[in-house]
């Protein structure tokens, strides 16, 4: 169900990164299925990611937390 409009986001989200923008704490991510997500907050560690590598995004408690083939996760939003 939709509310105000807005999508409503699966819990659990795997996909591969077509592209990453800007630097360790400022990352963009280009995915391919369309999505493009943000880094909110500053990584506990750097994620290594780059064109190819398999993500996966998870939500708790409200918050998506992205994380690579590291098992290093970040924060995120996705970008409108």
């Amino acid at each position: 169900m939709k509310q105000d409009g807005a999508e409503q986001e699966p819990r659990h989200l795997s996909a591969r990164v077509l592209s990453v923008e800007g630097s360790q704490d400022e990352m963009v991510l280009h995915l391919d299925n369309g999505q493009t997500w943000e880094q909110v907050q500053e990584a506990s560690a750097d994620l290594h990611l780059r064109a190819g590598d398999t993500v996966k995004i998870d939500r708790q408690l409200g918050d998506y937390w992205l994380s690579g083939r590291y098992g290093v996760a970040m924060k995120v939003r996705r970008k409108k």
